[in-house]
């Protein structure tokens, strides 16, 4: 592979750790996507002139169907990757923010980009779904956060 002739964008997205307690037990929203057939938190694109903010907000609402509400923010992460057909090599810098709701019912209906949308326990088993080591290592930073307060 040429990386040479390939196009590079920068790309920003935005996304929520979306947190609750459910009989004592810890939960966070996750997502299952269809096109990477992975399991993540919910994140995406920013749109033009929307905020960190309103993208994670939005991101949140669209792959889940909850509404939820900033709590802190919790940094970003960064990662590449390649699309070798389009001849397009991304580099991808995530904006994270802590979140709570009030409305914990998933309404989300499967659609061609979310398979589905759950509330999972944060334990061991969690740890083993989610796809992407930076997730994990955030989801790690905001327990820790949750128990504090």
């Amino acid at each position: 592979m040429d990386i040479l002739k390939f196009k590079i964008f920068h790309e920003v997205s935005s996304g929520g750790v979306v947190m609750r307690k459910n009989n004592n037990q810890l939960e966070v929203l996750i997502v299952h996507r269809n096109e990477r057939n992975d399991w993540s938190l919910p994140k995406g694109h920013l749109k033009q002139k929307e905020t960190l903010q309103e993208a994670a907000l939005r991101e949140v609402k669209e792959e889940t169907s909850i509404n939820a509400f900033l709590k802190e923010y919790l940094g970003q992460t960064n990662y590449q990757f390649v699309d070798e057909k389009k001849k397009v090599f991304y580099f991808r810098t995530v904006h994270w923010f802590l979140m709570e709701c009030k409305n914990y019912k998933i309404t989300k209906r499967k659609d061609r980009e979310i398979l589905e949308a759950i509330w999972h326990p944060v334990n061991s088993k969690l740890f083993k779904l989610l796809t992407y080591l930076n997730e994990r290592k955030l989801l790690l930073q905001a327990k820790k956060l949750i128990i504090k307060k």
